[in-house]
């Protein structure tokens, strides 16, 4: 793993916990800031679902773009536990902190939920664009655009989901975000 992918899941975790400590979300509570709220059984499973599908629909977009990419199916049960590790705890929480939990919130807040959640959703994209930077392939900047798309399509469900199966709490983004990971990690 590089050094910009450790110092953005590390921002992931540290930027949304140092605002959330700051006077402004004192009143509401730590968790309560970060978005970390329960949410009841049935909204965990709509969004575990809704992930499968998104999940399932990008593998399905990026298979018709002719993109060649690897599936999981590791050799052994460590290697399986390392690519949930790498899906959820490197991705799906530290993102989903930063962009619903911190972002999202903020934006939402004071432009409203429209202009809020897409704000966040383009910059949640546009975040994943530099992986294509580093691509030697000659569609880069057509793989780069396809996948900034899909990622706005993630992050403005996510945002949405979060609002109404979670009343304002991230673990629904979490949950969809983890399974769509998951099940593009599995089908490759």
């Amino acid at each position: 793993m590089n050094l910009l992918v450790i110092g953005l899941v590390l921002a992931g975790y540290i930027v949304p916990v140092a605002l959330c400590a700051r006077s402004q979300c004192r009143h509401e509570g730590f968790f309560h800031c970060l978005g970390l709220v329960r949410i009841p059984v049935s909204a965990a499973a709509i969004a575990a679902a809704c992930g499968c599908a998104l999940g399932w629909c990008s593998h399905l977009a990026i298979r018709a773009s002719g993109i060649e990419t690897g599936s999981l199916n590791p050799a052994s049960i460590a290697g399986t536990v390392y690519w949930l590790v790498q899906a959820w705890m490197f991705a799906a929480v530290p993102e989903e902190l930063l962009f619903r939990g911190a972002l999202a919130n903020r934006l939402v807040r004071r432009l409203g939920f429209a202009a809020g959640n897409a704000a966040q959703a383009l910059a949640f994209g546009i975040t994943h664009y530099w992986s294509w930077l580093y691509s030697d392939a000659d569609n880069a900047l057509v793989l780069a655009a396809m996948d900034i798309g899909i990622l706005f399509l993630l992050g403005w469900t996510c945002g949405y989901a979060n609002l109404l199966l979670g009343k304002s709490s991230i673990w629904p983004g979490i949950i969809i975000h983890g399974f769509a990971n998951t099940v593009l990690l599995w089908v490759g």
